[in-house]
């Protein structure tokens, strides 16, 4: 009985482990806005698709046309698991409106929840992302990544914004760890939005999660070519002090002789 006694802490210490480095895969909802707001930032159109199932290394795509765009593609891949989330997109638009710097901006989002991997604990986010163009210019673009707690698809992104209200996201409060990148695209060239990569700070996660990234495309030199953007973003937790590895690679020492100490007061 004494001994059964004492192997529970141990049995204990090592389910805990085993839980907190397993991997955990997601199955979520997933939905993509596009949105054109005037110069002033005041809404002009915007469609937003409907609940996707998004599971690990499942492709969504949406393709519409809203305003001044029409987008022939807009694809999300995400695979989770492990210590990281990550997601990559596509996206393929043509343009036909005004330009220069008092033309519309376009807004493209993509919401994503249900997310338990990373585990909890200290997470960043860093986003990569290369624009390409066969003669189309956009003078400025920016993609930013987040993410917000709990899930968030069919709460903020779920009610369409009403034309001419003020627009500049599905959500503007709650998000952690945004990572921020800009630039632009030159007619028949190919850009990259800097940094590249772009991480941001550190923040404490919790799970469920929703990840949340949106794109502006404004500012357009050119009108009726396609422009494509091509990016990554990981949620990756932040890797353990060196000092708690080391711990934690003493730990089965710490174990053992509690253990012997134990048998030692056993037999006295």
């Amino acid at each position: 009985m004494m001994r059964s006694r004492m192997f529970l802490p141990v049995m204990a210490l090592l389910i805990a482990v085993a839980m907190a480095v397993a991997p955990a895969n997601a199955v979520a909802g997933l939905q993509i806005r596009f949105t054109e707001v005037d110069s002033a930032g005041n809404l002009v159109a915007s469609t937003t698709s409907a609940v996707q199932v998004n599971g690990t290394g499942t492709l969504q795509s949406f393709s519409t046309a809203v305003g001044d765009f029409t987008i022939t593609a807009a694809n999300n891949i995400v695979t989770t698991g492990g210590n990281q989330t990550a997601h990559s997109q596509t996206i393929n638009i043509n343009y036909a409106g005004a330009t220069g710097a008092g033309g519309p901006k376009l807004l493209v989002e993509f919401v994503g929840d249900a997310y338990v991997a990373p585990p909890s604990g200290p997470a960043v986010i860093t986003n990569n992302s290369s624009p390409s163009s066969s003669g189309l210019t956009v003078n400025s673009v920016t993609q930013k990544s987040s993410v917000l707690s709990g899930n968030q698809v069919g709460a903020g992104i779920a009610a369409a914004p009403s034309v001419g209200s003020a627009y500049s996201g599905a959500f503007t409060a709650g998000l952690l760890g945004t990572s921020t990148s800009t630039g632009s695209v030159g007619s028949l060239t190919s850009g990259v939005l800097l940094p590249n990569p772009a991480t941001g700070p550190a923040f404490g996660l919790t799970t469920p999660f929703t990840f949340y990234q949106i794109y502006s495309f404004s500012n357009f030199g050119s009108t009726s070519q396609a422009v494509s953007l091509s990016a990554g973003t990981n949620v990756t937790a932040v890797p353990a002090p060196a000092g708690l590895v080391l711990a934690a690679t003493g730990l089965p020492m710490l174990i053992g002789g509690w253990l012997r100490r134990r048998k030692a007061l056993q037999t006295m």
